[in-house]
């Protein structure tokens, strides 16, 4: 029978710059995608790899153009009780604030995880 062991509630922002081919009149939308989440569970730690895959749609000369990106964060969060071995069940939230300048697109990309570390135990009734 699955039983929570631990849960733990975190956000953690990382900046990153794009690189557009062309300076953008304007950027119209970010379409954001987690695209893949790994856990690793050590002694009291959870480390994760997250990659977010993204499509920003801009407008050049009139004409709107699409240009895809995909980053890969990663980091740990504390976990007291985590144990290797456990499963994690994981809500990830991902939000980009950003700014444009010339070609680029400055972003503050903000994580929020909750995480809930599973362990399977033989109950006897």
């Amino acid at each position: 029978m699955p039983v929570v062991i631990a849960k733990k509630d975190q956000s953690f922002l990382f900046s990153t710059v794009k690189p557009l081919p062309a300076f953008p009149i304007r950027i119209r939308d970010i379409k954001i995608n987690v695209r893949q989440v790994n856990f690793n569970v050590i002694e009291n730690f959870v480390i994760f790899d997250l990659e977010i895959s993204q499509d920003v749609v801009y407008v050049v000369d009139g004409r709107v153009t699409v240009q895809g990106f995909s980053d890969v964060f990663s980091g740990a969060m504390p976990v007291p009780g985590a144990q290797k071995g456990m499963e994690v069940r994981a809500d990830v939230e991902v939000e980009i604030f950003y700014n444009s300048s010339g070609s680029s697109i400055f972003e503050q990309v903000l994580v929020n995880m909750s995480l809930q570390l599973i362990e399977y135990r033989n109950i006897i009734l």
